[in-house]
């Protein structure tokens, strides 16, 4: 029997896909820029199974067995770090006994945002760095951009946005069944809520704005460039497809190489997305720790896979690791 209860929280999870596209548009009023149209029509995503329908869905289904789970313990103290995935489907809000069990016996749940609720625009501890300058798509690049949102069933944003490929990016994932809504973030901070247990924002809004909106011209024309490119070739649909394998398949080998080939197609993005929002993020687990909290960590999969990772940024902190060996998907 479905409680009234389990209704607060399903209904929850579809407002936090509306805080999540408005995080990842970059705070800029782009929700705009994800209006559908109500009737769907043909040729636009379709509309995401009824509420009543996904909670018998999910009421049916056995615990999850997905994604990547790091244990490491420093002073006897432990701290779990679990690789998940931003845009997910119905089949996979469910996580493991194994996350489960961690995520019980820890003190604190860290995110890299809590897209459960609202996010302030900026923080400390280094709010006061100027947010990267907004650039508008040249003539080309905005006719391009029309005739894909068009195709997408989308609405052209009235003002500029900093990153006008995440709406494409985000019909794309909806024709997949994906959603933020689904991902194992907000899944995650959702039970740490209904548990009363702390959940802890590993970074601002303003520091992830930053450190993923293009610095420069050069740099946005390159990452709108190549995100048309691959929306118009279908790159950007596998690339999803083959992501949300990797991470439910917990692919370990596979993961490794989504994140090399990402250093090696585009090193400064890697750096950006990755490195240097890596050591704020151990430094603050390290933080956390150090007072004497068994911490629980949720954060995107790529942030523990290859060179300055986290695994490797807290094992240069003297943590003892080990990866978790859960049984595949089948």
């Amino acid at each position: 029997m479905v409680t009234a209860r389990q209704v607060r929280a399903w209904a929850g999870l579809r407002r936090m896909w509306a805080r999540a596209c408005w995080a990842l548009c970059g705070g800029w009023a782009c929700w705009g820029a994800w209006a559908q149209a109500p009737a769907s029509p043909p040729g636009c995503p379709p509309p995401f199974m009824p509420l009543d329908e996904q909670m018998a869905h999910v009421a049916a289904m056995p615990a999850g067995k997905a994604g990547f789970l790091f244990e490491a313990f420093k002073e006897g103290r432990p701290v779990w770090l679990y690789g998940t995935i931003h845009f997910a489907t119905v089949d996979d809000v469910k996580p493991s006994l194994a996350v489960m069990t961690a995520l019980r016996r820890s003190d604190v749940l860290a995110v890299e945002l809590d897209v459960t609720q609202p996010q302030p625009s900026d923080g400390p501890p280094s709010a006061q760095a100027p947010v990267a300058p907004m650039f508008e798509p040249t003539a080309q690049q905005a006719q391009r951009l029309q005739a894909a949102y068009a195709s997408e069933c989308l609405v052209w944003p009235v003002t500029p946005q900093p990153m006008p490929q995440i709406p494409l990016l985000l019909a794309q994932a909806q024709r997949l069944g994906m959603s933020p809504g689904y991902g194992m973030d907000a899944r995650m901070a959702q039970f740490a809520h209904r548990s009363h247990k702390p959940v802890v924002a590993l970074e601002t809004l303003g520091e992830q704005l930053r450190a993923l909106t293009p610095p420069g011209r050069a740099d946005f024309d390159r990452r709108l460039d190549s995100a048309l490119d691959a929306w118009a070739s279908g790159k950007m649909r596998q690339e999803l497809v083959d992501t949300h394998r990797v991470w439910r398949d917990g692919d370990w080998p596979g993961l490794l190489a989504l994140a090399q080939r990402l250093r090696s197609e585009d090193p400064a993005w890697a750096r950006a997305l990755l490195d240097a929002r890596n050591e704020r993020m151990a430094a603050r687990i390290d933080a956390m720790h150090a007072q004497g909290q068994k911490v629980f960590v949720a954060v995107g999969a790529l942030h523990l896979a290859g060179p300055s990772s986290l695994p490797q940024l807290l094992e240069a902190r003297g943590y003892r690791l080990r990866l978790v060996r859960m049984p595949r998907t089948p």
